[in-house]
Order: C-alpha cells, then sequence, then structure tokens
C-alpha cells in the first residue's frame, strides 16, 4: 500500500500582525508629563494697564474660579496635595510656608494632615479674612497674613522649611518670580511648586494669558520652575501630573535633607 504524501500547501498560512502606531492617550500621557489641556480654565480678563498682582489685590473675591467661596470647596486638589507631602517624607512639625494661599484651605488640609507650625499670606485681604469662617480651627496652627510677594518675604528672615506655591508664581511677573526663587534658594529646605505643565499646547494657553495680563510677559510652565530652580540650587527630585489637577504638575526642588 501506498504512503499518501502529506499536502503541506494546503495549510493555513499565518498572517502577520500589522503593528498598530501607538496612539498616547490621554490617561497615558500624563505619565509622561502631557497635562490635559482642555481643562484649562481661561486666564481672568484685566483692565488696561492693570498687572497681576492688583488684579488679585482688588478683584480676587470677584473672581469666579478664585473667590474664597469657590476655592475652599475645591478638596480634591489639596488632598492629593497632602498624600505627596507624606510621600516626601515631610515631618509634621517643619515649618511649612503657602506662597498665595487664598482662604487656606490647603493649609486646612495639613492641619487635618498633622501639622502642626504653618504659615501663609496672599495679596487678598478679603481671602485672608474670610479664613476664620470657612476654616474656624485652622488658626489654631497657622499664621495668615495679608502681603505680597516678593517683599513680604522679608518677614519670613530666619527661614521656613518647606515652601510650595499651587498655580500662583504663573501669576507673577518674571522679576517677581525670579526675586521668590531666590529668596526660597537661600532660605528653605525643599521647595514644591504646583504649576501647569510643560508642551506647546499648555505654554499657547499660557501666551494668551500673557497677553490679558495686560502684555506682562508672563509665560511660564513647570519645565520653566524646573530650570530654574536648579539655577538657584536645588536639586529636583519629582516633576510629575499632578493628577487631581490635570492640567497642572508638582515639582520638588530640596536644598537639604530633613
Amino acid at each position: 500500500m501506498q504512503k499518501v504524501k502529506k499536502i503541506t500547501h494546503l495549510k493555513p498560512r499565518k498572517r502577520k500582525k500589522k503593528k498598530k502606531k501607538k496612539v498616547a492617550s490621554r490617561k497615558g500621557s500624563q505619565s509622561v508629563l502631557v497635562p490635559d489641556t482642555s481643562l484649562m480654565p481661561e486666564p481672568p480678563e484685566l483692565p488696561e494697564g492693570q498687572g497681576p498682582a492688583s488684579y488679585w489685590e482688588h478683584n480676587a473675591h470677584l473672581d469666579t474660579r478664585n473667590a474664597p467661596e469657590t476655592y475652599a470647596g475645591a478638596e480634591s486638589r489639596s488632598r492629593n496635595m497632602v498624600l505627596f507631602f507624606d510621600k516626601l517624607g515631610i515631618p509634621k512639625e517643619a515649618s511649612v510656608l503657602e506662597i498665595g494661599c487664598n482662604v487656606g484651605r490647603n493649609l486646612e488640609f495639613l492641619r487635618q494632615a498633622g501639622f502642626t507650625n504653618l504659615h501663609g499670606f496672599d495679596v487678598s485681604r478679603y481671602a485672608i479674612e474670610a479664613a476664620d469662617t470657612h476654616f474656624p480651627l485652622l488658626s489654631t496652627v497657622a499664621n495668615l497674613r495679608v502681603g505680597k510677594a516678593p517683599g513680604f518675604l522679608k518677614q519670613y528672615s530666619e527661614g521656613v522649611d518647606v515652601v510650595f506655591t499651587m498655580a500662583t508664581l504663573l501669576h507673577m511677573r518674571p522679576k517677581d518670580r525670579h526675586q521668590v526663587l531666590k529668596w526660597a534658594g537661600e532660605n528653605t529646605k525643599m521647595f514644591v511648586g504646583i504649576e501647569p505643565g510643560p508642551g506647546p499646547l499648555p505654554r499657547q494657553h499660557l501666551a494668551e494669558a500673557a497677553v490679558k495680563y495686560a502684555k506682562d510677559g508672563i509665560l511660564f510652565s513647570s519645565m520653566d520652575l524646573h530650570a530654574e530652580l536648579t539655577r538657584v540650587g536645588f536639586r529636583i527630585v519629582l516633576h510629575t501630573v499632578f493628577k487631581k489637577l490635570k492640567i497642572y504638575c508638582i515639582t520638588v526642588g530640596v536644598k537639604e535633607d530633613f
């Protein structure tokens, strides 16, 4: 009996799968520091000739996003900030200063987390005076005052352990911002900045904001903060998307370990 030859050419051929081009999703993009620019709020309209400091000093209580009554309720941002403080190993007894604290929401969440030596100042008297109404226990561990950076930083000539900002440096003139960071480089162990993220689209939005800020030339992102902190001697230990405020990144510079 003859052997039947196997007919090999009838076997189904394996088709090569075409490699799909990877398209960075919005979720995935966060890991490579590309914030969700669709969430970028419109910058405030300023009267002609009025700078950012003057605007926040006199009109903060009228700004729909930053009036104390609104600002106090954005709790998820403060909760996430406290988680970063915990990861960074900041001692609860460390002196902490927030520049541009508004009504003190961030400081209140630090108080709830056990921090006992808190300080903050803001250019808006209305916001500072509203702190006791919104957070009545904050004054037991925090000293909130009305002041304008960079000049008001002279009040902290003995230095503080940690200085932090949340969407504050963005609103400063470059000259003032340089002085703030220079002061921080000489007077603090750690700087924590939560400011707009990098990338062409966020910077485009910031360029539009600069026009509305009476053409002061304000154009600032977390990449700029990274460079400026390095310039004044900080060692960058963290630079990533601030998840609860997706258009922003958190940048941490260290001068001295705790």
